[in-house]
């Protein structure tokens, strides 16, 4: 028989309730209300506080001092952030401040802003001279972890530059600025009030802290840490709260980056293509013909270079001579792997690179092509949610009804069931949209099922079709 557990609610209130026990054992212990406070002294003391003007007043003070450097370093973090990733001479530049910034106790910095700009708006710059470096180094730290394989997708698809970084890029920076804020504001706080403390500004926390401890009011010093910290907590949520509306935002915003219909279908050739990877050769004096509208099967062992062909056809690899006619033609593709965005939708990865319809338009277009190839309602869950074989038929489904006039697919029934496969290859052929088609395939019966005018059996370097 299993032992029913506790919610995680009931427990951490349990846990809650034991530590404020403790604390109030430890103040009968001590019986020196000058050294110490218990819960209820803190509580009785909060309930005075509370009812007087002036700790409003304090709150919205401190509050408003201590939001305003951390939303300062956090646009500056973002914009700077930003900069220097796509500009490295900018994170050379910023290097030596932000050596400064992490390395200089905060009591010097505090004792400098006195000289400097005194009192009032000391809280503002000590926190922002503390949180600025931590959203500094968490935006860069996001961004460099863009996943390489969805840019690439990007880069095929033709995906603009706003609609790639309110999704691959925002993505790689989400969690590392979620991160970075939360760090961020538990420093500023604390940096923040004692930098109040030494410069006692009037109306602050760090006033009413000094004066409690100058005339020995243990309780009202109990009594506005704990105000402190749930300023801080509550602050730290809201926070939170903003960067998840913001992922909200990027969610809605993106669409489709094409603005006018493809161009005309044009035939597809490749002429003594030269590949290599150091001492292999992959392909030699490869040239094949591919007439505009044609479908082509792609056959041959692992390794033989099918997805290598492809990725040169997509401008993904360089080769060392030949040509391949391929400028200026609109490509969608399935790679080896799904290269889903996992946060968002089906829906939503196809409407990333799909359409130039207007946008509402489209997006009804994708929603009714997707039940075509998925169960109903999964369109609508993220894909970190779907099974293998339905991620797969969500990443042909983005191929084909994205704008292109030449659609490659690696291997795209792999990890498909018989009747999925089936299903998949009927909405390949229903949205085909004569287009050229090139996929690559184990299994001779897919290039009959998927009616290939043509099949390219690679089998070494010097082959040209």
């Amino acid at each position: 028989m299993k032992k029913k557990k506790l919610p995680d609610t009931v427990l951490k209130l349990l846990i809650v309730g034991i530590w404020i026990f403790l604390w109030q054992l430890l103040d009968w212990k001590i019986d020196q209300d000058i050294l110490f406070a218990g819960p209820l002294d803190v509580l009785r003391t909060f309930g005075t506080l509370v009812g007087q003007g002036e700790f409003w007043q304090t709150a919205a003070v401190s509050l408003g001092h201590i939001a305003a450097g951390v939303g300062l370093a956090l646009c500056g973090g973002l914009i700077l952030g930003i900069g220097s990733f796509s500009f490295p001479i900018v994170r050379m530049f910023l290097t030596p401040a932000l050596t400064i910034a992490r390395s200089v106790p905060v009591a010097s910095f505090v004792v400098l802003a006195l000289l400097w700009i005194g009192s009032e708006r000391l809280s503002i710059l000590i926190s922002f001279l503390i949180a600025f470096p931590l959203i500094y180094e968490g935006v860069l730290s996001g961004l460099h972890q863009a996943d390489e394989a969805l840019l690439e997708l990007c880069r095929v698809f033709s995906v603009g530059r706003c609609h790639k970084a309110c999704s691959v890029y925002w993505y790689g920076l989400y969690p590392a600025l979620q991160n970075a804020c939360k760090n961020a504001m538990g420093m500023a706080w604390k940096a923040g009030v004692a930098a109040e403390v030494i410069g006692v500004p009037a109306h602050s926390f760090g006033e009413k802290l000094y004066y409690a401890k100058l005339y020995l009011e243990t309780g009202e010093l109990f009594a506005w840490t704990m105000v402190i910290m749930a300023v801080s907590v509550l602050g730290g949520a809201a926070v939170q709260k903003l960067l998840a509306a913001v992922n909200w935002l990027m969610c809605c915003f993106f669409g489709t980056s094409k603005t006018s219909p493809p161009p005309a279908p044009k035939d597809l050739r490749l002429d003594g293509v030269c590949k290599q990877y150091g001492e292999r050769q992959i392909l030699d004096q490869f040239s094949a013909f591919f007439p505009k509208g044609s479908v082509t099967a792609i056959m041959g062992p692992s390794g033989i270079g099918k997805t290598t062909l492809l990725r040169l056809i997509a401008g993904l690899e360089n080769y060392r001579k030949g040509s391949i006619s391929a400028e200026g033609m609109r490509i969608s593709m399935v790679f080896q792997e799904d290269r889903l965005l996992e946060p968002l939708t089906a829906e939503q990865n196809c409407r990333l690179t799909s359409g130039f319809e207007p946008r509402k338009t489209r997006r009804a277009q994708i929603c009714s092509a997707l039940e075509e190839i998925l169960p109903e309602a999964s369109g609508r869950q993220p894909v970190r949610v779907l099974s293998g074989g339905m991620r797969r038929r969500v990443a042909v489904a983005r191929a084909m009804l994205a704008a292109s006039d030449l659609v490659m697919l690696d291997e795209p029934f792999s990890g498909l069931d018989e009747e999925s496969r089936r299903k998949t290859i009927a909405f390949i052929q229903k949205h085909r949209r004569g287009r050229t088609i090139l996929f690559t395939t184990h299994h001779a019966e897919e290039a009959v099922m998927m009616n290939a005018e043509q099949t390219l059996v690679l089998a070494s370097p010097q082959q040209s079709y």
